[in-house]
């Protein structure tokens, strides 16, 4: 399962958001590119609701089947829990 966090408002990646898998807590952050990625290996097949943040911001997600065949979703923070956009 991979893919990019974006700014709702600039469209712009979101370097270090953590994403975060719930039911089971696997989490990564996000790069310079706002990319991330769990490996296949690391996540057993199920429904997976989806939780994005950073500093402030927060969006939930989902829930998402994760079947082992790959997934790619581009997350966005948005909306009331972010104010005006994601701070830099």
């Amino acid at each position: 399962m991979d893919g990019r966090v974006l700014d709702y408002t600039t469209w712009l990646p979101v370097e270090n958001a953590i994403v975060r898998l719930e039911p089971g807590g696997h989490q990564t952050t996000t790069d310079a590119e706002g990319e991330y990625e769990f490996l296949t290996a690391d996540v057993p097949p199920g429904e997976y609701t989806i939780i994005t943040a950073h500093e402030d911001c927060s969006n939930t997600q989902g829930p998402y089947l994760v079947d082992g065949q790959g997934l790619s979703l581009d997350l966005f923070l948005f909306g009331p829990w972010c104010d005006s956009g994601v701070r830099r």
